[in-house]
């Protein structure tokens, strides 16, 4: 079993926990908090994790079966290269795999903690 952070669409609740981790029978492990990275808006729908000292990203753990299932997951998140980081889950630091933005895509500048974004609408009138 492969343990991976999760932050955007991928949580539960998230259109493709449902559509991929449900199917693949993915096993939640609780919330946890990655510090030095932080979520930037691709656009409405896609976040990006990106290191940013000082920063700090909630969301969650989920371990799938090594071989197919990481693939599919692998294929999915083919814009994020899949990165070794350390989260704190319980107040204890648990090593895990995560998905880091690797796009030529730009993102915004406007770092958030959590996903969906909250407040981008208005940040973005102001620009």
């Amino acid at each position: 079993m492969t343990p991976l952070f999760v932050y955007g669409t991928l949580k539960r609740g998230g259109y493709w926990n449902k559509a991929v981790f449900q199917p693949l029978r993915a096993q939640y492990h609780g919330e946890a908090t990655l510090r030095d990275y932080a979520l930037y808006a691709v656009n409405a729908d896609v976040p990006a994790l990106l290191p940013t000292e000082g920063a700090r990203t909630h969301g969650e753990v989920w371990s799938v079966e090594d071989g197919t299932a990481l693939a599919v997951v692998d294929e999915l998140e083919m814009m994020y290269t899949r990165t070794p980081v350390t989260v704190e889950m319980d107040g204890h630091p648990v090593l895990v795999q995560t998905y880091l933005w690797n796009s030529v895509w730009s993102v915004s500048r406007y770092p958030m903690d959590s996903w969906p974004i909250e407040g981008i609408a208005e940040w973005r009138e102001k620009q």
